[in-house]
C-alpha cells in the first residue's frame, strides 16, 4: 500500500489472461482495490499499456506473435491505440 500511495510511478506486471483465457483486465475490479487511478504502466505477457493524464489506457507495444485482434479480444475494457504502436521482438 505504501508504494501505491507514494505518488511515484506504479508499474504493474501480470499475465494478460488467467487459465482458459479468462479476462483479467477489466473496467471494474471484483476484489478490494488498494489504490484507484494510480497505475502509470501495465505490462503483460501480450502488450504494454500506459495511462494518460485523463486516465485513458493506451496500447503502446505488442509482443512478437501477438496481434491487435488478440489484445482486443482478451482485454475487458476500452483502450486507445498509440499512433506509434510498436512490436517488441522478444
Amino acid at each position: 500500500m505504501d508504494l501505491v500511495s507514494s505518488g511515484g510511478k506504479v508499474i504493474v506486471t501480470m499475465e494478460h489472461v488467467a487459465k482458459g483465457n479468462q479476462i483479467k483486465i477489466m473496467d471494474k475490479c471484483g476484489y478490494p482495490v488498494t489504490g484507484r487511478e494510480v497505475v502509470s504502466m501495465l505490462i503483460t505477457d501480450m502488450a504494454v499499456f500506459t495511462f494518460n493524464e485523463h486516465r485513458e489506457m493506451i496500447l503502446n507495444e505488442l509482443f512478437k506473435g501477438v496481434s491487435l485482434d488478440d489484445v482486443k479480444k482478451l482485454t475487458g475494457c476500452k483502450f486507445k491505440i498509440s499512433n506509434n504502436l510498436k512490436t517488441l521482438d522478444f
